[in-house]
């Protein structure tokens, strides 16, 4: 997966937020988007908890991408907790926080691509921003992830004209 900065040219004394995507991601019809919750967790982690005291699969979005290559669909993941770098330099103000990082990834990845088929898979606060996200776009389909007696399923199904949560949904 390639890893881009948002934004590519951050304020003076701030830093870009990592994304990440595969190459694909301007030139493939279907896209899934990936959004974890808010807190600790990362890029392409659901919850730390379950990676520590469970197992990897089940806490991160390891299941997810490999089901979106296998059937040919890019992905990019979303890293909306990302607050500081290494050194301690924090963030551009435009992308902090769930709603301002998420925002500008969708407009500079997402909604100018060629992807007419959007699936999105969102745990917890993601799923809050990712519910408005599907009200304005009718490419959209897609799941929340909640966890229930130890497993994943997905949550709803998608409203409106949007495509429909594929049937083969791996739940680990």
């Amino acid at each position: 997966m390639l890893k881009k900065l948002i934004p590519e040219e951050p304020k003076k004394d701030h830093c870009g937020a990592p994304i990440f995507m595969t190459e694909d991601i301007d030139t493939n019809p279907n896209m899934m988007v990936l959004i974890q919750g808010t807190g600790d967790v990362r890029a392409g982690i659901w919850a730390w908890s379950v990676c520590m005291n469970d197992k990897m699969s089940l806490g991160s979005v390891f299941p997810q991408l490999d089901y979106a290559r296998k059937r040919g669909y890019s992905v990019i993941v979303f890293n909306p907790n990302y607050s500081w770098d290494e050194n301690g330099v924090g963030v551009d103000p435009k992308v902090w926080g769930m709603d301002r990082h998420s925002l500008f990834a969708w407009d500079a990845y997402v909604k100018e691509s060629k992807a007419e088929n959007i699936f999105m898979i969102a745990h917890s606060a993601g799923g809050g921003w990712s519910g408005g996200a599907r009200h304005r776009h009718a490419r959209i389909g897609g799941a929340g992830l909640h966890r229930a007696g130890g497993q994943r399923r997905p949550g709803g199904a998608a409203r409106g004209r949007g495509p429909t949560w594929p049937a083969d949904w791996p739940v680990a």
